[in-house]
């Protein structure tokens, strides 16, 4: 972020992209300096109190996915000459990378995200310097909080339903195969799927791969957590707790969506453990849903990465399996653990993470 030696405002202007509160809300909690601009007028009276009240009206105005031109950063830009806007960024990597207009100075990324970039960039969300403390009983043995889509046939496929039904079922099946065929490590390798769409589109600009490439990526990830769950599911019963709207439609009981950013932190305090089946847009470990299970006190169980063992080390072997016969096989050994044994277990995940996620930015 733009750093000051002064008082500095750092405001969110959510704007079009207001779905992503939920997302932002466990970091709100953990950086005071940053406030939510979510199109309402007490937001500008903030700004203005803020400026009149300190010698250093310093105001930066940061949007989210790229939308700049908005009429929250017109009102104030009116008022303030002297403002500094910048770009907080959601979405994929490969999306970036493709556009000529990126200003990297003006962009705040998530560490997981400049893990990748080849430039100096800046981050807007800190890891938590600590795992919150709660007083809620743990009840549930493991949970998982996520939605899913795994039809090929879904509108959110929209680049691989553009083309033929041959070239839908040479995806179709080369994701079934690769599910079958391979451990997780290997699975969540992007390259491992770029090299089929390579293959399979060799008429497309690289750009043009990147693109559909993301969405078969997507469709692998998803699948994998259908498998993930379905298999929980079968053998742990009224100890799995399931949550996600989407869910129900391929059959399994949940409570409701996942949007609820409250609720979602009070089962993950809740749950003795916390699975994780990893990002449906990348393979680096730590992302969004990491953050919150660890900050709120819960004790992850995560799919295998080819980035696992490097950020993990030791305790890769035990928070992280490989497929579904070595999950059902540590989650077995996870059941036996005291709950002393878990806390450990907890803290010394949240302390490597910390250390060797903040090592690699």
């Amino acid at each position: 972020m733009y750093s000051s030696p002064g008082m500095y405002l750092k405001v969110i202007s959510l704007k079009r992209a207001k779905y992503r509160k939920i997302t932002l809300s466990p970091f709100l909690e953990m950086n005071n300096d940053l406030y939510i601009f979510d199109d309402y007028i007490f937001s500008l009276i903030k700004c203005v109190f803020f400026c009149l009240f300190n010698k250093k009206k310093n105001i930066e105005i940061i949007f989210c996915d790229g939308n700049v031109e908005t009429l929250n950063f017109k009102i104030i830009n009116f008022f303030f000459r002297n403002i500094k806007k910048s770009i907080l960024w959601f979405n994929s990597l490969n999306e970036i990378n493709n556009s000529k207009l990126i200003d990297f100075d003006h962009y705040n990324f998530f560490p997981e995200q400049r893990k990748f970039l080849n430039k100096s960039s800046k981050s807007i969300l800190p890891f938590p310097k600590k795992i919150r403390l709660s007083n809620t009983n743990k009840d549930i043995f493991i949970s998982y909080i996520s939605e899913v889509s795994i039809e090929i046939s879904d509108p959110s496929y929209s680049l691989i339903n553009s083309y033929n039904s041959s070239i839908i079922n040479k995806i179709d099946n080369f994701v079934y195969k690769i599910l079958k065929e391979n451990n997780f490590d290997i699975i969540s390798k992007f390259e491992f799927c770029y090299d089929f769409t390579s293959e399979l589109f060799n008429n497309l600009s690289h750009y043009e791969k990147i693109n559909i490439n993301n969405e078969i990526y997507r469709l692998i990830k998803n699948r994998l957590r259908y498998n993930c769950v379905k298999s929980l599911n079968k053998h742990l019963k009224q100890d799995f707790c399931l949550i996600g709207k989407s869910w129900k439609k391929l059959g399994f009981e949940t409570l409701r969506n996942n949007y609820d950013y409250f609720d979602n932190r009070n089962k993950y305090s809740s749950s003795i453990f916390s699975l994780d089946c990893g990002s449906t847009s990348g393979e680096y470990p730590i992302y969004l849903r990491t953050y919150e299970i660890v900050l709120n006190s819960s004790c992850l169980f995560q799919t295998m990465t080819s980035m696992s063992s490097q950020l993990f080390g030791d305790l890769t072997k035990e928070v992280c399996f490989n497929n579904l016969e070595d999950m059902m096989k540590k989650i077995e050994t996870l059941r036996k653990l005291e709950t002393n044994d878990v806390e450990n277990l907890k803290n010394k995940i949240f302390n490597q993470i910390k250390k060797n996620n903040l090592q690699s930015l």
